[in-house]
């Protein structure tokens, strides 16, 4: 086996992907994956714990990680998976909040919002969905969440 010298560097790089349940997280990661690594389901909460999707583009690898939806929850099981979902964004390089066009904003995306603020994790913001929604409707949505300062 020869070694092979290079000059290129390689980077490598984790960004997490969360969200309220059933917004489209794990169908996202798949597509910039190009394969199927999450289970996308109608069912609430079919993502239970981080998975990593990887993407190698040249020398650079980008690690998504596919977190469960974060919302209220009550039992232990539930629990868990949202504190599974706070653990992927504190280990990130880059978190990005996904939110559906349709639903809009609801009292878990203001509590998202209010805990990364808090914990001053600037944020990207994609918005799912946004071909189901009337244009005014989108637009005030996006001029919302950018209005809590929190999106790079």
């Amino acid at each position: 086996m020869t070694k092979v010298e290079s000059n290129l560097e390689t980077t490598c790089g984790y960004i997490a992907i969360i969200g309220t349940p059933n917004v489209g997280k794990s169908t996202l990661v798949n597509r910039l994956v190009g394969v199927k690594i999450s289970i996308v389901s109608q069912k609430v909460q079919t993502t239970r714990n981080r998975v990593l999707g990887i993407c190698i583009e040249g020398n650079t690898q980008i690690v998504f990680v596919d977190t469960p939806g974060i919302f209220q929850p009550q039992r232990r099981l539930e629990r868990a998976m949202v504190a599974a979902a706070w653990i992927g964004v504190r280990n990130a390089d880059h978190v990005a909040l996904m939110v559906d066009a349709e639903r809009g904003i609801n009292s878990n995306i203001d509590k998202i919002i209010l805990k990364l603020k808090k914990e001053n994790i600037k944020t990207d913001l994609i918005i799912n969905k946004i071909d189901i929604v009337n244009k005014s409707i989108l637009l005030r949505l996006a001029k919302t969440l950018n209005d809590s300062k929190l999106f790079d």
